[in-house]
């Protein structure tokens, strides 16, 4: 879905193929401070699995769509059962059937073209996760994102996402860790350090 476009598309630049912000270099690495790195191309199976986590975690979306389609299937059900014989009641409720069937074609066709035409996330990035933030790049580009950039995040069974505005996220699919340990200690620096400032 386009308005769930990820940080690391970060759109299109002012020349083609370029990224809107170009950094090179980074913060020093500084003795005795936490920093981890990770590398992985996302899929377009992890980018699916990012929409459906954001649709969940963003609830009140999950809600309206749930709310529009209960009553989608109340007027079709009350229809229905005023309906003097079966055949009559079925043909009542296949109209929402075939709007369920257009819906999730229509999404499915518009995710898959929504990654398609964004090559920037389907090049190999690496993820540097350090105590002053984010440093983030791939052959395009690169980015520092610092604690202060950081509004939210979540944590799925496949992907974290951190949100650096209500409609760009840093997503990282759990596949790119190298252990479950550099796992663990990346999931604890985000809950500890990364939402601080946004707290206060």
């Amino acid at each position: 879905s386009r308005q769930l476009c990820l940080a690391i598309r970060f759109g299109k630049g002012t020349n083609a193929g370029q990224a809107n912000v170009m950094v090179t270099g980074r913060w020093p690495a500084m003795e005795g401070k936490m920093e981890y790195t990770i590398k992985g191309r996302l899929s377009f199976t992890d980018y699916k699995d990012f929409l459906l986590a954001s649709l969940i975690y963003k609830k009140h979306r999950l809600i309206i769509l749930i709310l529009c389609f209960a009553l989608i299937i109340f007027n079709c059900v009350s229809t229905a059962l005023k309906a003097p014989n079966m055949l009559t009641a079925i043909i009542e409720f296949f109209p929402f059937i075939v709007l369920i069937l257009i819906y999730f074609i229509i999404y499915k066709v518009f995710t898959k073209c929504s990654y398609k035409t964004d090559s920037v996330i389907q090049k190999e990035m690496s993820y540097t996760f350090s105590e002053e933030g984010i440093y983030w790049a791939t052959d395009r580009g690169s980015y520092n994102y610092k604690i202060e950039d950081f509004r939210s995040y979540f944590f799925s069974k496949k992907v974290i996402a951190i949100y650096i505005s209500n409609r760009k996220a840093i997503v990282i699919p759990r596949h790119f860790f190298e252990s479950k340990e550099q796992e663990e200690k990346i999931e604890k620096l985000i809950k500890e350090k990364y939402m601080i400032e946004n707290k206060k």
